[in-house]
């Protein structure tokens, strides 16, 4: 399964949003408290992990959707156990972006090597009124 431009930018809104809504709708978009307790609920390790994987991904080659895509995901990836402690998984699961619950969107997350997004997904899938 190949990677589009528009499967990277959904991979983009995931990220987007995990940020976003956690903010907004658990500290009414202040950044600051926010920030502390992710800090508060994340080892010096995991917070060194999440920062090297960001890093990847800003020298991703940003050309080849697969790539940047790849780095992204892991970078979101090593993200979703220190937000889970944070703001509990349920909010995770409410922040995913709609254009990002489709089984689609969740294989090739898993191709990409994404363990935690994929997982999510499915669980938002599993959840949704029929």
């Amino acid at each position: 399964m190949s990677v589009t431009k528009k499967d990277l930018e959904t991979f983009k809104a995931i990220e987007n949003q995990f940020s976003d809504t956690l903010i907004n709708d658990h500290y009414n978009g202040n950044r600051e408290a926010a920030l502390q307790e992710f800090s508060k609920n994340t080892s010096l390790g995991e917070k060194a992990s999440i920062m090297y994987s960001r890093l990847r991904f800003n020298f991703a080659d940003q050309a080849n959707p697969e790539n940047a895509a790849k780095h992204l995901l892991a970078y979101c990836d090593k993200s979703v156990p220190a937000l889970t402690k944070a703001f509990g998984r349920h909010a995770l699961v409410h922040a995913l972006p709609d254009e990002a619950k489709t089984p689609r969107v969740a294989d090739l997350a898993e191709t990409l090597g994404a363990k935690h997004i994929p997982a999510l997904i499915r669980e938002a899938l599993d959840n949704a009124p029929s």
